[in-house]
């Protein structure tokens, strides 16, 4: 009896696990879009996508290559609007809105007006 009931654990715990890993995990997890900056992680399978940010208008704005797992995008100097981000590796794709509520204060800006850091 003990054999039995030892038996029928271990099989429904190796059944739970291999479906927990079977679970699709999404690529990409968003940690925080607050105050000018968006600031996500990804998997690693889904290092070396190619970001390209896009302004409300349909206009490329950046396009990177991302290398690291963690990334952050700075949106401080750029104009008040909505942004797409948009993530590309092989077939899949993500895309992410962000919207600048508040024009920047700064008088001068630099030449490039959105910043990306990666692997902070």
């Amino acid at each position: 009896m003990k054999a039995i009931t030892l038996l029928t654990c271990m099989l429904w715990v190796g059944f739970t696990a291999s479906a927990h890993e079977t679970k699709l995990k999404d690529p990409v997890r968003v940690v925080s879009s607050r105050m000018d900056v968006f600031y996500f992680k990804l998997d690693k399978k889904f290092v070396g996508a190619d970001l390209e940010i896009y302004s409300q208008d349909g206009v490329k704005i950046l396009s990177q290559k991302i290398v690291r797992r963690k990334v952050l995008v700075d949106f401080y100097y750029e104009n008040k609007g909505r942004y797409v981000i948009h993530l590309q590796k092989g077939e899949v794709v993500k895309e992410f809105d962000f919207i600048k509520a508040e024009a920047c204060p700064e008088v001068e800006k630099p030449a490039q007006l959105i910043t990306i850091k990666q692997g902070i």
